[in-house]
C-alpha cells in the first residue's frame, strides 16, 4: 500500500509544482535553559525550507473557521494554502513564518492530510494571517 501513498504525493507535489509556487517556511527555534529558563545568546536558531504551494479558497471546513477564527481574534483575515509534504523536513506549524513573493505571513495553523498509519504525508493545509 505504501507505494499507492508513494505516487498520490508524487503526483500532488507535480500538480502543485506545475500550478503554483514556492513557500518559504521558516522556524525560529528558541533555545531555552531547562533549568533556569534563561535564554542564552544567539537566543534563537532558524530553521528553513522550502515547499511548493498554491493559494486555495476558504472550503468552510472545521480547520477553515477555527483559522478564520483566529485570524479575526488578531485583526487579520486568513489565507489558506495546499502545500506539497514531498521532501518536507518538518510540517509547518504556528508560529511559523511562510514567505511568499518577498512577503512574510504567520502560520497561524496547519494540517497534514495522510492515510490513516501509513506514514506517508501527502500535503498541508496551512492556514496564514494576512
Amino acid at each position: 500500500m505504501s507505494a499507492l501513498y508513494d505516487e498520490m504525493a508524487q503526483m500532488a507535489y507535480d500538480l502543485i509544482n506545475e500550478f503554483g509556487t514556492t513557500v518559504t517556511i521558516t522556524r525560529k527555534n528558541t533555545i531555552e535553559n531547562p533549568v533556569t529558563g534563561v535564554i542564552p545568546a544567539p537566543a534563537t536558531a532558524v530553521t528553513t525550507e522550502t515547499l511548493n504551494a498554491v493559494s486555495v479558497a476558504s472550503s468552510g471546513s472545521d480547520f477553515d473557521n477555527k483559522i478564520v477564527g483566529l485570524a479575526a481574534e488578531i485583526g487579520m483575515s486568513a489565507q489558506f494554502y495546499v502545500a506539497s509534504a514531498l521532501n518536507a523536513t518538518f510540517e509547518p506549524a504556528a508560529p511559523d513564518i511562510l514567505t511568499m513573493d518577498s512577503r512574510n505571513y504567520s502560520i497561524l495553523g496547519c494540517t497534514q492530510v495522510a492515510p490513516a498509519g501509513s506514514g506517508s504525508q501527502i500535503v498541508y493545509r496551512i492556514g496564514v494571517a494576512v
